[in-house]
């Protein structure tokens, strides 16, 4: 389960703030759950975002008046890659994901009083990895009421500890598993660090979140990012820090380019300088062709798809002297990529994107910056809104090289926790790894992609230390 946020945090109102600024990382569902007093744990989960639930109903629910340090709490936002629409079943495979207890659905929500155990995860476990320890955790008795990884995952930790778990599961995941019988919550990493998870402290504790900007955001203050292959154990309110492997770094490349937050950090480094210097290298790697093609003379105009692009924009513009014009707007805090379906990804852009009408593009050369082309929804209908606006040629330039498809015979994609898995609707499998063919498809002018040695010095890390499997980078274990 990828692209989703966790949340630890001492009082109900903590985790449910941080938790609402994880929203950019998942919207289908949202769970928050109270380490009790006495040992056992309750579950509250819903569909929606966070808001989508009342702080103050959920405070009655779990038994507090959301300010007192009467936790620990764990809470996460999921993002559904696949599986069914029917509520029940998204629910049962949201977290916090529980051991024991008795679960009453209600619809839109359930909840889950008297847990012995909880898991909220964000990150994937490979297949390789995920059917032995499905047999394993059968073999000891346990009864699966889903599919997915997260419950395999939750009964193996709950069996075998975390030690064991970091060790033998390499995976790609940050996690928090709270443990009611001995009253213990563990912050947890694995080896490669491929998915983010950050500590900080409010009001005095310890706070963790998949990113930063959540912490800071909730008036918390950052203390580190925890080290790939590391767990901290939180007891009665002490915290404990223990490495268990010393790290093989592989960071998840496409956390600053799209998934993260501007005021996020991401390996040390704010994502939006990170993102600005994208644009930057963007600017040197294209303006040759772009002037060939009509760009950079009067007229030419700098824009972007909101809202993730704008700094590579900002960037682009320093660079080249061209001004950023803020064309398109969202009405709503939406991503058209977290939705389920190319349909669903369509509806959302078209419902949701629109030109401000105090720009004048026609007959303007325009150049328009986004993030990344997955499956190109976001583009066509981009593209095809400046066109039938007026626009005479359009450029679209991408900060993240070319996504999926076929190369030296493998298919491309993502296996780590990032919906776009090797047999996704990648615009390269429908025009091949081909710029001129995938550039026509969209309806652009010219087409240009960030080069893979321009991303790792935009992001200031070494190749070997970022995953790029799903843009032609080495595979790792």
């Amino acid at each position: 389960m990828g692209d989703c946020s966790v949340t630890f945090a001492h009082t109900a109102d903590d985790a449910y703030d941080i938790a609402s600024h994880g929203n950019h990382r998942g919207n289908d569902a949202a769970g928050i759950c109270r380490l009790n007093p006495d040992g056992t744990i309750t579950v509250i989960r819903w569909i929606g975002r966070v808001d989508s639930f009342g702080r103050y109903n959920l405070r009655g629910l779990l038994g507090t008046d959301g300010q007192e340090k009467d936790g620990p709490y764990a809470a996460h936002t999921r993002y559904r890659t696949h599986g069914s629409r029917d509520a029940e079943q998204i629910l049962r495979a949201s977290h916090p994901m529980p051991i024991g207890g008795e679960t009453v659905y209600k619809g839109g929500h359930a909840i889950t009083r008297g847990a012995e155990a909880v898991l909220v995860l964000n990150g994937t476990i490979p297949d390789r990895y995920l059917y032995p320890m499905r047999n394993f955790v059968i073999e000891k008795g346990r009864t699966l009421e889903t599919d997915g990884d997260t419950e395999i995952f939750l009964h193996y930790l709950d069996l075998k500890g975390i030690d064991s778990a970091i060790r033998e599961i390499p995976g790609s995941y940050s996690a928090i598993f709270m443990h009611g019988p001995s009253k213990t919550t563990h912050v947890f990493r694995d080896r490669h660090g491929t998915r983010p998870l950050t500590i900080g402290k409010k009001d005095g504790r310890h706070v963790a979140a998949s990113e930063s900007f959540s912490i800071e955001n909730a008036d918390g203050v950052v203390v580190e990012e925890l080290d790939p292959g590391s767990m901290a154990i939180i007891h009665n309110g002490d915290y404990e820090l223990k490495r268990v492997l010393y790290p093989d770094v592989r960071f998840c490349h496409f956390e600053p380019v799209y998934l993260q937050k501007p005021r996020s950090r991401f390996a040390r480094k704010f994502v939006g300088e990170q993102r600005e210097r994208a644009g930057k290298i963007l600017h040197d790697q294209h303006r040759a062709n772009l002037i060939k093609e009509g760009f950079f003379r009067h007229g030419t105009v700098l824009t972007y798809i909101p809202t993730c692009p704008y700094d590579a924009a900002v960037g682009f513009g320093k660079a080249s002297g061209l001004d950023v014009s803020a064309i398109f707007y969202k009405v709503r805090d939406e991503r058209a990529f977290l939705q389920l379906d190319r349909a669903s990804r369509e509806s959302s852009i078209r419902s949701n994107l629109y030109i401000d009408e105090a720009y004048n593009v026609g007959d303007a050369n325009v150049i328009l910056i986004d993030d990344s082309l997955i499956r190109g929804v976001n583009s066509r209908v981009a593209v095809e809104m400046l066109k039938k606006a007026g626009a005479n040629k359009v450029a679209l330039l991408l900060t993240e090289p070319m996504v999926g498809g076929c190369e030296r015979e493998i298919q491309l994609g993502c296996e780590r926790g990032v919906a776009m898995p090797p047999n996704d609707e990648f615009a390269t499998v429908e025009f091949g790894r081909n710029p001129e063919k995938i550039g026509k498809g969209i309806g652009v002018d010219y087409l240009g992609f960030m080069e893979i040695n321009g991303l790792t010095r935009a992001l200031d890390i070494p190749a070997d230390k970022l995953c790029m499997e799903c843009i032609g980078g080495p595979r790792f274990d």
